[in-house]
Protein backbone atom coordinates (compact mmCIF):
# COMPACT_ATOMS: atom_id res chain seq x y z
CA UNK A 1 0.00 0.00 0.00
CA UNK A 2 1.24 2.93 -1.19
CA UNK A 3 1.12 6.55 1.33
CA UNK A 4 1.63 10.08 0.33
CA UNK A 5 4.50 11.03 2.00
CA UNK A 6 3.48 14.22 3.75
CA UNK A 7 0.55 11.77 5.13
CA UNK A 8 3.24 9.74 6.33
CA UNK A 9 5.90 12.11 7.75
CA UNK A 10 2.65 13.96 9.90
CA UNK A 11 1.51 9.96 11.11
CA UNK A 12 5.23 9.73 12.26
CA UNK A 13 5.47 12.96 14.06
CA UNK A 14 1.58 12.04 16.01
CA UNK A 15 3.50 8.90 16.84
CA UNK A 16 6.45 10.26 18.21
CA UNK A 17 4.68 13.13 20.17
CA UNK A 18 2.40 10.20 21.50
CA UNK A 19 5.77 8.28 22.74
CA UNK A 20 6.91 11.34 24.37
CA UNK A 21 3.52 12.03 25.96
CA UNK A 22 3.70 8.12 26.75
CA UNK A 23 7.14 8.63 28.63
CA UNK A 24 6.12 11.93 30.29
CA UNK A 25 2.87 10.51 32.27
CA UNK A 26 5.20 7.35 32.89
CA UNK A 27 7.51 9.34 34.88
CA UNK A 28 4.81 11.70 36.59
CA UNK A 29 3.12 8.40 38.05
CA UNK A 30 6.31 6.76 39.17
CA UNK A 31 7.13 10.50 40.89
CA UNK A 32 3.13 10.35 42.07
CA UNK A 33 3.71 6.94 43.74
CA UNK A 34 6.92 7.83 45.40
CA UNK A 35 4.83 11.16 46.50
CA UNK A 36 2.68 8.93 48.07
CA UNK A 37 4.72 6.46 49.52
CA UNK A 38 6.06 9.40 51.65
CA UNK A 39 2.47 11.12 52.57
CA UNK A 40 1.41 7.54 54.23
CA UNK A 41 4.89 7.55 55.73
CA UNK A 42 4.09 11.19 57.13
CA UNK A 43 0.62 10.01 58.04
CA UNK A 44 1.62 7.44 60.31
CA UNK A 45 3.77 9.04 61.99
CA UNK A 46 1.72 12.11 62.75
CA UNK A 47 -1.37 9.29 63.66
CA UNK A 48 1.38 7.96 66.03
CA UNK A 49 2.76 11.52 67.44
CA UNK A 50 -0.55 13.18 68.12
CA UNK A 51 -1.76 9.81 70.21
CA UNK A 52 1.45 9.91 72.17
CA UNK A 53 1.05 13.81 72.93
CA UNK A 54 -2.53 13.44 73.73
CA UNK A 55 -1.80 10.93 76.17
CA UNK A 56 1.40 12.33 77.82
CA UNK A 57 -0.58 15.39 78.34
CA UNK A 58 -3.65 13.42 79.79
CA UNK A 59 -1.31 12.08 82.52
CA UNK A 60 0.21 15.83 83.08
CA UNK A 61 -3.13 16.76 83.96
CA UNK A 62 -3.91 13.58 85.95
CA UNK A 63 -1.27 14.91 88.11
CA UNK A 64 -2.09 17.93 88.37
CA UNK A 65 -5.45 18.11 89.06
CA UNK A 66 -5.78 14.16 89.99
CA UNK A 67 -8.74 14.23 86.88
CA UNK A 68 -8.46 11.48 85.00
CA UNK A 69 -9.02 12.36 81.24
CA UNK A 70 -10.04 9.60 78.02
CA UNK A 71 -7.49 10.75 75.41
CA UNK A 72 -8.40 9.69 71.90
CA UNK A 73 -6.26 7.12 69.65
CA UNK A 74 -5.57 8.02 66.24
CA UNK A 75 -4.94 5.44 64.09
CA UNK A 76 -3.68 5.01 60.39
CA UNK A 77 -5.71 2.74 58.34
CA UNK A 78 -4.32 1.73 55.31
CA UNK A 79 -6.24 1.55 52.05
CA UNK A 80 -7.98 -1.93 51.34
CA UNK A 81 -6.85 -3.41 48.18
CA UNK A 82 -10.27 -3.61 46.69
CA UNK A 83 -10.61 0.23 46.62
CA UNK A 84 -7.34 0.94 44.59
CA UNK A 85 -7.66 2.39 41.31
CA UNK A 86 -5.31 3.39 38.83
CA UNK A 87 -1.62 2.66 39.48
CA UNK A 88 -2.78 1.09 42.93
CA UNK A 89 -3.58 4.33 43.98
CA UNK A 90 -7.14 4.56 46.10
CA UNK A 91 -9.13 5.85 44.32
CA UNK A 92 -10.44 8.60 46.39
CA UNK A 93 -6.94 9.61 48.57
CA UNK A 94 -9.08 12.01 51.23
CA UNK A 95 -10.87 8.52 51.84
CA UNK A 96 -7.30 7.25 53.79
CA UNK A 97 -7.47 10.42 56.00
CA UNK A 98 -8.61 9.92 59.42
CA UNK A 99 -12.38 11.27 59.82
CA UNK A 100 -13.50 13.70 62.60
CA UNK A 101 -17.00 14.41 61.17
CA UNK A 102 -19.78 13.95 63.56
CA UNK A 103 -21.90 11.13 63.43
CA UNK A 104 -25.07 12.26 64.11
CA UNK A 105 -27.76 12.00 67.15
CA UNK A 106 -29.51 8.57 66.24
CA UNK A 107 -26.29 7.07 64.93
CA UNK A 108 -24.65 8.04 68.75
CA UNK A 109 -27.64 6.97 70.50
CA UNK A 110 -27.36 3.30 68.78
CA UNK A 111 -23.68 3.32 69.38
CA UNK A 112 -24.64 3.60 72.81
CA UNK A 113 -23.21 7.08 73.20
CA UNK A 114 -25.33 9.39 75.55
CA UNK A 115 -25.17 12.88 77.02
CA UNK A 116 -25.30 14.11 80.82
CA UNK A 117 -27.12 17.04 81.78
CA UNK A 118 -24.03 18.91 81.51
CA UNK A 119 -23.19 18.22 77.50
CA UNK A 120 -20.99 15.80 78.76
CA UNK A 121 -20.44 12.59 77.20
CA UNK A 122 -21.38 9.16 78.55
CA UNK A 123 -20.42 5.91 77.31
CA UNK A 124 -23.25 2.86 78.08
CA UNK A 125 -22.06 0.41 75.94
Amino acid sequence: MWMNARIFNALQLDLSTTRFDLATSRAEARILCEQLASARTTMEWLSVRITQVEHERAAFMQKLTGISIITPSIQYTAPTLGAAGPLGMASDPLAELPSFQDMGDEAAIREGVMWNADGSVRYTK
